[in-house]
């Protein structure tokens, strides 16, 4: 009966451990989707905030816009909607993320012509706050190694946290220097 005893003890205490490895492993689930929800939140809200902000200046400015002017807004909508879809995508994406399978899709890219880009379409955000985007693009070799769309999205991410926090008109300078075999962004 004693060892009949010890042995149903035992079992309970490795039901109990398999127990709490479990909600263990359920609580970092949850605390890893939480974490990707409120990044594609971000990721999601700065397209739609720049198309907002376009859409709006083409609508206000019928009539008073230069062809070229409404030609850059309508480029911006294009851009980020692209963006749009293409983060709707990587939604999309997220069974083989958590198998492991997703893939970057890695190529030398110009970091600087990434940057002009991104600067380019950031850059009424900005001014629709009375504030002003730089850049100052030093990086003779700019070339880089990596996938396009997240760079861009690192990007993106930045300049909309300078936007965000900045207590009043930003004024946001992006500049690239070669250091170390590689190239400094700030």
């Amino acid at each position: 009966i004693w060892v009949f005893s010890a042995l149903t003890f035992l079992l309970i205490l490795i039901l109990f451990g398999f127990m709490i490895i479990d909600l263990s492993r359920q609580k970092k689930l949850a605390e890893v989707k939480a974490d990707f929800i409120n990044n594609m939140t971000h990721e999601l809200q700065t397209p739609i905030t720049n198309i907002s902000i376009a859409s709006e200046v083409l609508r206000k400015g019928t009539g008073t816009l230069s062809g070229e002017k409404a030609a850059h807004y309508a480029d911006i909508i294009y851009a980020e909607n692209q963006r749009l879809k293409t983060q709707v995508d990587k939604v999309l994406q997220t069974a083989l993320l958590e198998k492991g399978e997703i893939e970057l899709k890695k190529r030398e890219v110009n970091l600087n012509t990434v940057i002009e880009e991104v600067v380019g379409n950031f850059q009424l955000r900005v001014q629709s706050r009375q504030g002003q985007i730089r850049s100052s693009l030093n990086a003779s070799q700019s070339s880089v190694y990596g996938d396009p769309f997240h760079l861009a999205n690192i990007l993106y991410s930045l300049l909309d946290n300078a936007d965000k926090y900045s207590l009043s008109s930003p004024d946001i300078t992006i500049t690239t220097t070669n250091r170390n075999n590689g190239v400094l962004v700030a």
